[in-house]
């Protein structure tokens, strides 16, 4: 490995690539609550109809900004 250029991005590169893309950048239920104002027990009920999709990392939920638009547009372009 001695010479070889290292294959990870660091912060400043990673920040770069999930900047352009939705699919990437996350928001967790808390922030969701605080800046549209929806209650953290609705987020939840949602996400177990399916209607807003997430993934639970922990004891916490992770949305990526295309599933939160997508929710609220009212479910249009959910699968």
């Amino acid at each position: 490995m001695t010479g070889s250029k290292s294959k990870h991005l660091n912060l400043l590169e990673f920040r770069q690539l999930v900047k352009g893309d939705e699919d990437l950048r996350i928001v967790t239920l808390e922030h969701i609550t605080r800046v549209y104002g929806i209650s953290d027990r609705t987020l939840k009920r949602h996400i177990a109809a399916k209607t807003l999709r997430a993934v639970r990392a922990g004891r916490r939920y992770r949305v990526t900004i295309t599933n939160l638009k997508r929710y609220l547009n009212g479910g249009e372009g959910v699968e």
